[in-house]
């Protein structure tokens, strides 16, 4: 009897886990074939391109349990452009057999790569009709990545959606090349749902408005900073234009869930200008479209305050017989939620000489507490202009020679719109942020030709003081140099930034246009300081001046790096520099 009812036992749990799919066949869904209907989609892409063309000539599919797939049925497309293919669009790809599983990517297969810089029927359009190829690294051996889970059960179909994001995969390198990284994401249909919008007062805003979509909480301020690649909101599941006649934008291929959707203003250009805002908490369900309208005059990016520390700065000013340029400043402007705000604690400044702000030096403004928030430039107001023709300035804006003699100086739009400095920075709450803005003079003074009037550009630039470094250090043979007459200044440019040309003027009469800092040299000790320089790698170009001319180019010092909160000392012999 008990070896009967063992018997019995072991029979009864060897049909129970044969019932349950405890073997190895639940690991890859079973036997039969299903289909997989595949489309593509996207969001838009960077500013200046209006044409994205790729050619798929084969796909590769993973399976659990059973690895990579070679795609049989599926049929090279022709170069299709996936701009076409943004809000909502979709391009079908075919419907394509299967074994019935579990699938976790699928790859898309280009042509092969040619000269090792590009995949043949993949290519940029740009707004001016001209077209540079793009290189996707890989894509014709391993394929170009897309990565969600779908199930293929036998006899039926799945519709997936592949969104290929090109806002986020599409970058320029260092050399000019085009590259598309694999950011695809997979998405079945019937398990998502879309966002149908309307931004309400899009009538308030001129140039172009973009939503991207953010599981919910996961958005941040840093967002809106760009990343190793140039992209920002680089964190976004997905993007949407908005159209500027009716307000009218639509976010596909959603999960369900929520989200918080952040609004950004381009300029005409499709540069990033600042975020408007965030709507949070918009619900999203499967098979469904959830429809909403936004007011962006209602939300706020954040709330709370925090406090900007505003320095001033300049670089060397070449200008012959000049020992003074002064400014006066009387407002600052800050964009917050669309529109110019005059920060309220800033009470003006006496006129101020930026030559006595060279090499380092600096001075504090004001404590100025802003929204809190991602700023992109601030502008500088000055007073009313006064006069007319030559004589037409800005009242305590002036430049001072060496004989004591002065001229006015005139500043376009400096007390309407503002002299405009431009750089990014992030205000948090409760905390405090100091930013130095370098108004580099030397590149800003212009001679009108048939006034004579000297006008003040805008060419300031603003810098995170805690993400900045410097580079110090001696030119050991200044002394082969007339004390008297000469001077010598060191100009930094981001590596490989220097070009033959940078030493012609330009048509205002200036040289090393494309520098990003200058720092003169001591001609009693040969030290040199060029300050608030970005985490980075910078060539130094050093040149000689004779009586406030420009004389030649001694050379160059190349791979110079700097780190934040860093200095690099650089020691220099102008006889040992390379030339271009």
């Amino acid at each position: 009897m008990k070896q009967t009812a063992a018997l019995l036992l072991s029979l009864i749990m060897v049909f129970f886990f044969a019932a349950c799919g405890g073997g190895s066949g639940s690991s890859d869904g079973g036997s039969g074939t299903g289909t997989l209907s595949l489309n593509v989609t996207d969001a838009p892409a960077l500013p200046g391109i209006k044409a994205v063309y790729i050619q798929v000539v084969g796909l590769r599919v993973h399976k659990s349990g059973s690895g990579w797939i070679e795609v049989e049925d599926f049929n090279e497309t022709e170069p299709f452009n996936l701009l076409e293919l943004q809000n909502g669009k979709f391009k079908a790809l075919g419907d394509l057999l299967l074994p019935a599983g579990h699938y976790t990517q699928l790859r898309f297969m280009l042509r092969e790569n040619v000269g090792h810089d590009h995949n043949p029927g993949c290519y940029v359009v740009f707004d001016d009709d001209s077209n540079t190829s793009i290189d996707l690294p890989s894509a014709e051996q391993s394929g170009y990545k897309g990565i969600g889970e779908f199930d293929i059960s036998a006899d039926a179909k799945v519709e997936v959606t592949a969104d290929f994001n090109i806002l986020k995969g599409l970058h320029k390198t260092g050399n000019g090349r085009w590259i598309l990284k694999p950011t695809i994401r997979l998405v079945v249909n019937e398990l998502s749902g879309e966002i149908n919008g309307t931004i309400a007062n899009v009538a308030d805003f001129g140039d172009h408005l973009m939503v991207h979509a953010y599981r919910h909480g996961s958005y941040s301020f840093h967002e809106t900073v760009p990343d190793e690649n140039g992209t920002r909101f680089s964190n976004a599941l997905t993007s949407a234009e908005v159209n500027m006649t009716d307000g009218g934008f639509v976010l596909s291929c959603l999960a369900e869930g929520k989200y918080d959707l952040a609004i950004a203003e381009y300029d005409e250009d499709g540069n990033y200008t600042d975020i408007l805002g965030i709507r949070e908490d918009v619900e999203v369900e499967k098979g469904k479209t959830t429809t909403i309208q936004i007011d962006t005059a209602a939300i706020s990016p954040s709330e709370g305050t925090g406090t900007i520390s505003l320095r001033l700065s300049d670089a060397p000013f070449l200008g012959r017989n000049v020992k003074g340029v002064y400014i006066k400043i009387n407002d600052i402007l800050y964009h917050h939620n669309g529109r110019w705000v005059s920060a309220p604690d800033f009470n003006g400044t006496e006129s101020i000489n930026l030559l006595t702000l060279q090499n380092g030096k600096s001075i504090h403004l004001s404590d100025i507490v802003l929204p809190a928030g991602h700023y992109t430039q601030i502008r500088f107001r000055l007073d009313p202009t006064e006069g007319d023709g030559k004589s037409r300035h800005n009242p305590g804006c002036h430049i001072l020679f060496d004989d004591n003699s002065t001229q006015p100086l005139f500043v376009p739009g400096g007390a309407q719109s503002g002299y405009k400095a431009v750089g990014e920075f992030n205000v948090t709450v409760d905390s405090k942020v100091e930013v130095t803005a370098d108004f580099d003079v030397h590149k800003s003074i212009v001679k009108a030709g048939h006034s004579g009037k000297y006008i003040l550009k805008p060419t300031i630039r603003l810098v995170v003081n805690e993400l900045s470094g410097e580079i110090n250090g001696t030119v050991r043979d200044w002394q082969d140099y007339n004390a008297s007459k000469d001077a010598l200044v060191v100009f930094a440019y981001k590596e490989n930034g220097f070009e033959s040309d940078e030493t012609e003027p330009d048509e205002n009469g200036t040289r090393f246009v494309h520098a990003v800092g200058a720092g003169d040299v001591n001609m009693t000790s040969g030290t040199y300081t060029v300050a608030y320089l970005a985490e980075g790698t910078y060539d130094l170009a050093v040149a000689e001046y004779i009586d406030g001319s420009y004389s030649r180019l001694l050379g160059l010092r190349e791979g110079v790096p700097v780190r934040k909160n860093g200095v690099s000392t650089v020691d220099l012999n102008t006889s040992s520099l390379s030339l271009p």
